[in-house]
């Protein structure tokens, strides 16, 4: 009976990890495409941006011309998760993949907090070349 009450509870622990994430997933495949406006919709009120080792924090306003401005000069080709993993504890998900543009590659880190509501805000871009 523990056997089976374990394995329950672990199989509901993995599904409501990977269906409390949707933020997550649904910002990688706007990467994908370029689309800022839907990444900007999971802005924190804060985002750190950092482009080739220049870093600020900018609003979301802000944040989004600064995306919208390296996407405009680096034309997506491909974008490819690599590792998703997290930090319970801290309430963070993060997320490394390999960008491909035309201009170049570039290795991508988002890290996303848990908000009060259970859904997850974008805090941090890295895009490193």
């Amino acid at each position: 009976m523990k056997k089976i009450l374990t394995c329950i509870f672990a199989g509901l622990f993995f599904f409501i990890q990977a269906t409390g994430q949707p933020e997550v997933d649904d910002v990688s495949k706007a990467l994908r495409g370029g689309n800022v406006s839907y990444i900007a919709r999971h802005f924190d009120n804060l985002v750190e941006i950092s482009i080739s080792n220049e870093q600020s924090t900018y609003s979301k306003t802000q944040a989004e011309r600064v995306l919208e401005n390296f996407f405009t000069k680096n034309k997506i080709k491909e974008f490819v998760v690599r590792h998703k993993g997290g930090n319970e504890s801290e309430n963070v998900i993060f997320l490394i993949g390999d960008l491909s543009t035309a201009q170049g590659s570039y290795r991508v880190y988002l890290m996303f907090k848990r908000k009060k509501d259970n859904s997850f805000s974008l805090m941090e871009m890295r895009f490193d070349s």
